[in-house]
C-alpha cells in the first residue's frame, strides 16, 4: 500500500468495502478498474486489458466508456455480478490533492431496475433468509420495481426454503454472512442467483410501518434483514416500498421448481422461454401488473 501513488490508495481503501463487486471507479471519461477486477472483466466483457505502471509493478487495468457503460453494466448483472459505481463527489478545481471519491450506488442482480434487464411482466424478487434457533426460517421477499414486499416461515424444512427461492425465479439471496449448515451448504450448491450477506436485522426509524401487518418478531426480523440491506446498498429512498404482507407457507399447493419446469407451466423446457409454456398459452393480460400477478399464480 505505501508503494502505490495516492490515487491507487484510494481506489484500493474503497475496493476494500466491496470486496464482492466490480468497482466502477470513475477517471475522466472512463469508469476504471485495476487488478483481479480488471482480468475478470476484461474476459467477461471481451475487452482489452492493459495496464498501468512500469516493469514488474505494471497494474492490470481495464475501462469502459461513461457514456456507454450501460450496456456492460447489463452485461455484467445478467452474469450475477454486483457493480459499485464509484463517482467524484467533488469538484476538481477545489480539490487539495485527489479528487473524492465514493460508492453513489451498488448495483446487483436482486436491486437492478434497468428496463433492458426487467421484464414488465415478470418480478425481480430479491430475498433474504434468516435461520433461527428452533431451527424455522423467514423468508422475506421484495420487488424494488414494484414495491412488493412479502413473507413467509418455514418450519424445520431446508428444501422448502430453496424451493420457495427456485419458485420465485429471484436473482439474489441474503444471508447472515455467519450461516452455517445444511441451509449454506444448500445454497452454496445453486449457482443461478448471487449470494449476498446482512448481519443487521433491526428495522430502522422511519419504515416501522412496513411492518405493521406483521404478528411475529421472527417475521419482522426475517424482514429487516431485508431491509438493512436495501438500506445499505441502495443509496436512496426507499419510500414507494409497500406493507409487508405475511403469506402463510402451507396457504397453497406446493410444487417443487423440477416438477414446475417438467410441466412447462411458466417457460419452455428446451428453450427456458415464456414462449411454449402454459404461462404463454393463457396469458391475456394487457397490463403488466396483470401479468405479474398471473405470473405468480404459476
Amino acid at each position: 500500500m505505501a508503494q502505490v501513488t495516492p490515487m491507487m490508495k484510494q481506489y484500493l481503501d474503497i475496493k476494500a468495502q466491496y470486496k464482492d463487486a466490480f468497482l466502477f471507479f470513475r477517471l475522466g471519461d472512463f469508469y476504471e478498474m485495476f487488478y483481479e477486477d480488471a482480468k475478470l472483466a476484461a474476459r467477461e466483457l471481451e475487452i482489452t486489458l492493459t495496464g498501468r505502471g512500469q516493469g514488474e509493478e505494471r497494474i492490470p487495468m481495464c475501462g469502459v466508456p461513461y457514456h456507454s457503460a450501460d450496456s456492460y453494466i447489463v452485461k455484467l448483472i445478467e452474469k450475477g455480478y454486483k457493480i459499485a459505481i464509484c463517482e467524484q463527489v467533488e469538484d476538481p478545481k477545489q480539490a487539495k490533492g485527489v479528487v473524492k471519491r465514493e460508492v453513489v450506488k451498488l448495483l446487483t442482480p436482486g436491486t437492478v431496475m434497468d428496463g433492458q434487464i426487467i421484464k414488465e411482466k415478470e418480478n425481480n424478487f430479491i430475498i433474504a433468509v434468516t435461520a433461527f434457533k428452533d431451527h424455522s426460517y423467514g423468508v422475506a421477499r421484495a420487488d424494488l420495481t414494484t414495491g412488493e414486499s412479502a413473507v413467509t416461515l418455514f418450519n424445520d424444512d431446508v428444501d422448502e426454503v430453496i424451493h420457495e427461492i427456485l419458485n420465485t425465479g429471484t436473482k439474489e439471496v441474503v444471508v447472515s454472512s455467519t450461516l452455517s449448515g445444511v441451509l449454506k451448504e444448500k445454497l452454496e450448491e445453486r449457482k443461478q442467483f448471487t449470494k449476498s450477506f446482512e448481519d443487521e436485522v433491526e428495522i430502522n426509524d422511519g419504515y416501522e410501518h412496513l411492518c405493521k401487518n406483521l404478528q411475529s418478531q421472527k417475521l419482522v426480523q426475517s424482514f429487516g434483514r431485508l431491509l438493512q440491506y436495501l438500506i445499505r446498498t441502495q443509496k436512496r429512498s426507499l419510500d414507494h416500498l409497500q406493507p409487508v404482507i405475511y403469506y402463510p407457507s402451507n396457504s397453497y399447493l406446493k410444487m417443487d421448481s423440477h416438477t414446475k419446469r417438467n410441466l412447462e407451466l411458466t417457460e419452455s423446457l428446451r428453450e427456458k422461454k415464456k414462449a411454449g409454456s402454459l404461462l404463454a398459452v393463457i396469458d391475456h393480460t394487457v397490463t403488466a401488473m396483470g401479468g405479474r400477478l398471473l405470473k405468480s399464480w404459476g
